[in-house]
């Protein structure tokens, strides 16, 4: 019913004047994120998913690479539906079946991360970085069609968000500027991938978004957990938003990362930050965040922000709900393929480095269990723990996701490839640690305990 009043509603507001092109956009992205939330329980009924596809359609109308960030959402569930309901082919064929095919290739593309290589300048869209709330001028958009361009206002906004002085609202608007932006020039989505990657994979030989590595401290202690917390929730609202796919990001920003950090086997000290930095990315991003945020209370509520807890959350509910709609994206070969890198990365730089406390004193746990909130691994102390034992900590919470022992569990025979867990790269006793930790997330880390025999460790 409240899809179908949403044009109403919008009418109404622009005969009015108040409020009009704001309140409807955001009213469509809550709705599409509880249908996310609630997308099992909507298919079983038929009546009530045509229903749902016919109103969203005629709420859409501009083209998929050139829209607004609420109808990219749209769009996006709209392509899900369509492909997974044979009745809604059967039935809405002539309706969809012009425009399903642009939205493939505007949001389901192949994406090669941009190089970055352009002469930057600081000024550009200075305006909107400053206050990202302001309405966005069709000029704009129209100078982002400029290659150099792009590259200015992506290393503006992304050192901005990852300044000390910006507050989580700001940083929340910003993520939704650049996310509305992308919906308008969809080439921004090859500039997000190839900022991250060049963030995340520091130590390989590359001129890229040189401005950004140079003025975002990710070696300063002092400033890394700031910017590990706000990256996170910047890369997490643009992949709610959209803006690039979740296996994109893993594919050419977080495994890149990863093998960095593995070097063939020998570790690389020069790899730490970034590989540091995605096991954070990854922590957010995989963790289910579907649930009340303690920070956004407001200072009357009677609840309080537990100390040492994060000030970077991700602040509205549909964001929270459409990145938990984006776990859906991912097969488990990209997700399997994670997990094995960072058990590998955590395996080979354990012993190497030696940190002043180890990641069980930091969470006051000697098993390394799940019951650590995000305040742990967000927190600065985390960041004291060496990489390898930070990398095991990520992993066991990844694989306490319910999700992720979804996916991982559902098809044994696929799980058990030579792929997956049968994976070369991966030593037999390594593969059942994993699917230890898969299946059993709370027991005691099995790491390097050779008392336990291979019957223990799997079962």
């Amino acid at each position: 019913q409240m899809i179908k009043e949403v044009s109403e509603i919008e009418a109404q507001l622009v005969e009015r004047g108040c409020l009009a092109g704001w309140y409807c956009p955001a009213l469509l992205l809550h709705v599409v994120g509880v249908l996310r939330k609630y997308h099992c329980c909507l298919l079983v009924s038929q009546e009530q998913t045509c229903a749902i596809f016919e109103g969203l359609c005629r709420l859409v109308k501009a083209n998929p690479s050139d829209c607004t960030s609420p109808e990219r959402v749209v769009f996006a569930y709209l392509y899900e539906l369509y492909a997974s309901c044979s009745f809604l082919k059967s039935k809405h064929h002539e309706l969809f079946s012009v425009v399903y095919p642009k939205i493939k290739q505007a949001l389901y593309a192949s994406i090669s991360p941009a190089q970055g290589t352009y002469r930057w300048s600081p000024q550009f869209m200075e305006e909107y970085i400053k206050n990202p709330k302001l309405k966005v001028d069709s000029s704009i958009i129209k100078q982002l069609s400029d290659p150099s361009n792009r590259y200015s206002f992506v290393c503006n906004a992304i050192i901005d968000a990852c300044a000390s002085k910006t507050s989580n609202e700001k940083l929340n608007d910003m993520a939704v500027l650049c996310a509305e932006l992308t919906a308008s020039c969809n080439a921004l989505s090859a500039e997000w991938l190839g900022v991250l990657n060049a963030l995340c994979c520091s130590s390989m030989e590359s001129h890229g978004y040189i401005e950004v590595l140079s003025q975002v401290a990710l070696r300063d202690p002092h400033s890394t957990p700031t910017i590990h917390s706000s990256l996170a929730v910047f890369t997490a609202i643009l992949i709610a938003r959209h803006c690039f796919t979740l296996p994109d990001f893993l594919k050419c920003v977080v495994l890149p990362s990863l093998m960095a950090a593995w070097n063939s086997g020998e570790g690389n000290p020069e790899a730490e930050p970034g590989a540091r930095l995605t096991c954070h990315l990854l922590l957010r991003i995989f963790k289910s965040v579907d649930t009340p945020q303690p920070a956004q209370y407001s200072a009357g509520s009677s609840q309080s922000v537990p100390p040492g807890m994060s000030q970077r959350n991700i602040r509205l509910s549909c964001d929270r709900h459409l990145l938990a709609a984006a776990h859906t994206a991912i097969t488990l070969l990209p997700l399997l393929a994670v997990l094995k890198a960072m058990l590998i990365v955590g395996d080979v730089l354990s012993g190497q480095t030696k940190s002043q406390a180890s990641i069980s004193d930091i969470l006051g746990t000697s098993d390394m269990g799940s019951g650590s909130n995000d305040s742990d691994m967000m927190g600065k102390d985390a960041d004291k723990a060496s990489l390898a034992d930070f990398a095991r900590y990520s992993l066991r919470q990844i694989c306490s996701q319910e999700w992720v022992r979804e996916r991982c569990l559902k098809i044994p025979e696929e799980l058990c490839s030579a792929e997956n867990l049968l994976d070369s790269a991966i030593t037999p006793r390594q593969a059942q640690r994993l699917l230890h930790q898969i299946c059993h997330p709370d027991s005691p880390s099995t790491h390097n305990d050779a008392s336990q025999d291979q019957r223990t460790i799997i079962s």
